[in-house]
């Protein structure tokens, strides 16, 4: 499946929608979900004839802050800063992905051999089986070695992995938080070169090898975390770590000098594996009773200003409903799998990106009628408001409202 299947009519409403939501400018290039959704899809749609010509857009992985204190300082280099004070951060990464066709012939190689082994304890036959029916993913992501983002792709296989999460048992979700923690603890140097999904997927082998009565939590589970360590340096000595369903090295990339880091630092925390958990646990309860420190020039400040207050930033809906009302005529007459993604997640992205709190349609008791909109709008035209706010308020429910019954007349034409 790729881009053919959109006709170029498609190409170029959904080039033009995606324009006016993403607010393209050359100084603001990154930092929406649009623009983390959207980015690989735009570049190849642009690159077809039939579309116009827009800004090139750049992948971004933002990390959202939970600030609790702020301030102005001049730092000792004599420049204006804005520090911020926080606990945490959490991250998110939005990427397209579209399903798969047909079956995959690794899989049904991995149904047999799971299957057909005296040796393998681990997942269940059912599991296997929901796995093998579950959908495969092609996503835009360039490998991790000699990289080209213009040809390459990976599979997810982001279903089967929430079957295989739902199949541990509660010892062996343990014995994995475990795992996370000496990964965000005692490894935390490493934690961009052995990733969660590195470690996840050691563990996934590990899990078909070490009997689950190995992992109870109030006698083995440390045994069944060094098996899981041990496996690790193992696949680190021969730099190879295969993925869990594809004949594939997660680990190509990885230098000799970081493997035998690494692999340093595993062997320590399997001689003392109590302590090596407990610089985790101590590293937490130290983070809570303090606050990490970030700063923000002034001229960063400066830029953010400056975008917000720019009038041409304003959500521009009246283009959008024209737009979306245009996408959903034209997927039609342009019904595939590809067209229907599409069009659902730009309903998400719309709900994202927007200030416009919209119900989408999907359902009969979120569709808005007609009636219903008029009758607020007479509402709202005979109201004596008490004040501006309160004005503003009931303005922004019936665009809110009008916005619902443009889109629930187009979906359910």
């Amino acid at each position: 499946m790729d881009l053919s299947d959109l006709s170029p009519s498609m190409k170029s409403l959904l080039n033009n929608l995606i324009t006016v939501l993403a607010e393209i400018k050359p100084h603001n290039k990154s930092g929406t979900a649009m623009y983390q959704t959207f980015a690989g899809l735009i570049e190849a749609v642009n690159s077809d004839n039939a579309v116009h010509n827009v800004a090139k857009l750049t992948s971004f992985h933002p990390k959202g802050t939970e600030a609790n204190d702020r301030h102005y300082i001049e730092d000792s280099s004599g420049k204006n800063v804005f520090r911020i004070k926080f606990n945490y951060k959490s991250s998110n990464d939005f990427i397209a992905a579209f399903p798969l066709k047909g079956k995959l012939k690794c899989l049904e190689e991995w149904r047999v051999r799971i299957l057909t082994s005296d040796k393998v304890l681990w997942p269940s036959a059912e599991a296997v089986e929901k796995i093998c029916q579950s959908e495969v993913y092609v996503v835009a992501k360039p490998a991790i070695v000699n990289p080209s983002a213009d040809i390459d792709f990976c599979l997810g296989f982001n279903q089967a992995e929430i079957i295989l999460a739902s199949n541990l048992s509660s010892e062996q979700r343990l014995c994995f938080l475990l795992l996370k923690s000496l990964q965000k603890g005692y490894l935390k140097h490493y934690f961009s070169v052995l990733t969660t999904f590195h470690w996840k997927t050691a563990f996934y082998h590990q899990c078909g090898q070490i009997d689950p009565a190995l992992f109870d939590r109030h006698s083995t589970i440390l045994l069944a975390l060094v098996s899981v360590l041990s496996y690790m340096i193992e696949c680190l000595d021969k730099r190879y770590l295969k993925h869990y369903f594809l004949d594939s090295n997660l680990i190509a990339n990885i230098t000799e000098t970081e493997a035998n880091e690494i692999k340093g630092k595993i062997e320590e925390i399997i001689k003392t594996p109590e302590a090596a958990l407990r610089l985790y646990f101590d590293m937490n309860k130290e983070c809570k009773n303090s606050k990490q420190e970030e700063e923000i020039s002034m001229k960063e400040i400066e830029e953010m200003k400056t975008r917000m207050n720019n009038p041409s930033n304003e959500k521009q809906t009246d283009t959008i409903i024209s737009l979306m009302s245009d996408l959903q005529k034209a997927t039609a007459s342009d019904d595939s799998k590809l067209t229907q993604a599409i069009v659902d997640t730009l309903y998400m992205v719309i709900e994202e990106e927007t200030d416009i709190p919209f119900v989408r349609p999907e359902t009969p008791h979120q569709q808005c009628s007609l009636n219903d909109f008029l009758a607020q709008a007479t509402i709202y035209s005979t109201t004596s408001f008490s004040s501006k706010n309160e004005k503003k308020k009931a303005l922004k429910d019936l665009k809110a409202k009008a916005f619902s019954t443009v889109l629930s007349s187009i979906r359910f034409k």
